[in-house]
């Protein structure tokens, strides 16, 4: 069974990372900052079982706090407004000051998540002094890598800079050891401060806590960095990778750590535990115009002080490859803790040496933006097995603050992202493959999150996408076309004619990319309403090996607590983003059932029914519902397997988006434990040739076979 990928969940004004047993809670309302913990046990039903693929058990949703907040503080002098009580006085910026951060979604997937935060310096009275970037990155292993940078930038605002640091409280925390010479040991009676150029060589701080995990504070600077920014010469694309904003905006890489004499590690008794701060400058008089500090390290929590000590090791030492072929290794990237390997050939095969600590590696595949463009699968393996990877797409634009990067994305794989851990007694063999199939791939920075499914089978673009905001398809594209049959279809439970959160089950509580090609992509989803009264499981196919664009959906309901209505939406299909009807490219929509309805409209003609048969607006076993005819392909849905057995089901069609609603009829209000569902199949076929013949005899074939059946 496996766990769920490492996603985001809003809950409030936090936004939670979670991947494994830990989780990262960004306050949205006070600068972004950082709480780093153990995850919560989640108080809900037990997983139902899958209709498609294997179950698995519910991760930790929530967050029991171990580190943080964790946060920016500056302390220089004000000179921002010359009637303002805090003028020439020393004022300290926090970076909680700031109430609108700006968070972007950077990754989720099966090897981690991670977020950017960007807020802006200000002082207690909203005087802007400059800027703040931080980017982390949490590993379901317990460890968050982050980067940290500031710069100030208003010449008129301030003056000097007397001190600016990292604030990381511990909760509980009793006492631990300092990376120094001899392992400094300290207690929760008496701060220690140490130097850290000369005093700190370990370059880690351990902290004990008190019936909970212990956890480490440590960092590791290169001395010789891959400048893989460097341009290729005149023929576009100029730069194998684009550089990270890190660099981009807070000035050339350095040392992780900075290197003023001033810089300092102290750790000091605080209320309910005790604070650590890396400070990178310390009772100074600097100037403070243009000033910039930056850092990149690693917090991780363990039920050990050997494994976080381990931990450190594997960092600040990290294990190289000894060998590649149709592949580069760049360098070991600190940003984010993984092996930087350019990718030159379709096939790649890079070999990891023996360790006896048998350690877990982190690495990224990038691809050689000159190699031909790849839709279909990319798969790696270990030593011959199957290797789960975190496929990232950067949506075809670079990460560059100086261009406005557009909202949509929808780009094929950049960069595959995995682990593995290490042998005692040998080499690791990993090998990476373009192939046929399909794939489904994550655009990094995209504001609704969005997976883009491929296909070799259509490699000019994307099959469809899935919003981990909102759980909605977008864009659905039939074999060889480029522009979308099928503007939007919803994938979770919901109420017809939904306001408020309560009615909409769209708050993500645990996502599997289960199998990621190269015959089928297959996901799981699980998420709630509001305050979790009512829970709804999403299970998606997207098979390879199909004449045309095929997906297959159930869709399961659990009243949790309570679900107030006597109705449940379960399918709402959106043909156009338009209400304008000389926009729309569907002619005829045609509703067959089991039960011998029939019922055949045209929505550009007044939506008078051109034919009605039996009962065309409920049934009770299996249905199919098409739209035709265009040569963009043609929707046909067949619904089957109503859960629980004789329910009846409506259907209706939207006088405004001619969008398509089918809603099961609950009688009354359900109870808790009551579970609701449906299966069904989503096809593209045909062009604007299709007849109104071939659709009906299209809806007999399918409804007699208990499946979708299109003559070739």
């Amino acid at each position: 069974m496996q766990p769920s990928d490492a996603i985001f969940q809003a809950r409030g004004r936090f936004v939670y990372a979670t991947a494994g047993d830990y989780a990262v809670a960004y306050d949205q309302a006070c600068g972004g900052v950082m709480t780093f913990g153990l995850g919560a046990d989640h108080q809900g039903v037990e997983q139902s079982p899958s209709p498609l693929v294997a179950p698995s058990a519910l991760p930790p949703s929530c967050l029991r706090p171990v580190i943080g907040p964790v946060a920016v503080r500056v302390r220089l002098t004000c000179t921002a407004q010359a009637e303002a009580d805090d003028y020439q006085k020393s004022v300290l910026i926090k970076q909680e000051y700031d109430c609108q951060p700006r968070l972007s979604f950077l990754e989720e997937g099966p090897q981690r998540v991670a977020l950017r935060v960007e807020y802006r310096l200000l002082d207690e009275l909203g005087h802007y002094h400059g800027d703040g970037l931080l980017e982390a990155y949490l590993y379901p292993e317990g460890d968050l890598v982050f980067q940290n940078a500031l710069r100030l930038i208003d010449n008129l605002s301030h003056s000097v800079v007397q001190d600016a640091w990292l604030e990381l409280p511990v909760a509980n925390c009793s006492g631990g050891e300092l990376g120094t010479g001899d392992r400094l040991q300290f207690d929760a009676s008496s701060p220690v401060c140490v130097g850290l150029q000369d005093e700190l060589p370990g370059r880690y701080a351990l902290l004990g806590t008190k019936g909970g995990p212990s956890a480490a504070l440590y960092w590791h600077a290169h001395e010789d960095l891959f400048d893989w920014a460097a341009s290729h010469g005149i023929t576009p694309p100029y730069y194998e990778k684009w550089p990270r904003k890190y660099d981009q905006g807070w000035g050339a890489r350095t040392a992780s750590w900075p290197t003023h004499p001033s810089a300092r590690l102290c750790v000091e008794p605080t209320d309910g535990g005790m604070v650590t701060r890396l400070q990178w400058l310390t009772d100074q008089q600097l100037p403070a115009s243009g000033l910039c500090c930056r850092g990149i390290a690693v917090l991780s929590l363990a039920d050990s002080a050997a494994e976080l000590r381990r931990r450190v090791g594997w960092f600040q030492n990290p294990v190289l490859p000894e060998a590649t072929e149709g592949a580069v290794f760049r360098q070991f990237d600190e940003a984010d803790g993984a092996l930087e390997i350019a990718q030159k050939e379709a096939q790649a095969r890079i070999v990891l040496p023996a360790d006896a600590e048998e350690r877990v590696v982190r690495f990224r595949i990038f691809r050689n933006l000159r190699h031909p463009f790849h839709a279909g699968a990319i798969t790696l393996t270990c030593d011959g097995q199957p290797l789960r990877a975190q496929l990232i797409s950067e949506g075809e634009y670079t990460d560059d603050p100086l261009v406005v990067t557009p909202f949509h994305k929808h780009g094929t794989t950049d960069e595959a992202i995995a682990s593995v851990s290490l042998r005692a007694d040998g080499p690791r063999v990993i090998e990476y493959h373009e192939q046929a199939g399909v794939q489904a791939c994550y655009q990094r920075r995209s504001e609704h999150r969005n997976i883009v499914f491929w296909s070799d089978k259509n490699p000019r673009r994307g099959l469809f996408e899935l919003s981990l905001a909102d759980l909605r398809a977008r864009h659905f594209v039939s074999h060889g076309q480029t522009e979308p049959a099928i503007w939007e279809n919803e994938l979770t439970g919901f109420l017809c004619s939904y306001i408020f959160e309560r009615d909409y089950m769209v708050n993500l509580r645990e996502f599997r990319i289960e199998k990621n090609g190269p015959d089928a992509v297959e996901l799981y989803w699980r998420s709630v309403n509001g305050n979790d009264r009512c829970q709804s499981e999403t299970w998606l196919r997207v098979p390879y090996d199909y004449p045309r664009f095929r997906m297959e959906v159930a869709l399961r309901v659990t009243v949790l607590e309570s679900w107030t209505h006597n109705r449940l939406e379960v399918y709402d299909i959106f043909p156009y983003p338009t209400r304008i009807p000389r926009n729309w490219h569907y002619q005829t929509l045609l509703h067959a059932n089991t039960e011998g309805g029939l019922w055949i409209t045209e929505p550009q003609a007044g939506f008078d029914s051109l034919i009605t048969e039996g009962p065309a607006n409920q049934f009770t076993g299996a249905a199919l519902f098409t739209m035709f005819a265009s040569d963009l392909g043609n929707l046909v849905v067949y619904m089957h397997d109503i859960e629980p057995p004789g329910t009846v089901v409506h259907h209706g069609l939207c006088y405004n988006y001619t969008d398509h609603h089918v809603t099961l009829d609950l009688k009354e209000a359900p109870q808790p434990g009551d579970v609701f569902g449906i299966k069904y199949e989503l096809e593209l076929f045909g062009d604007a040739q299709t007849t109104l013949e071939q659709v009906k005899q299209i809806a007999e074939q399918s409804l007699q076979a208990g499946g979708i059946r299109i003559p070739e």
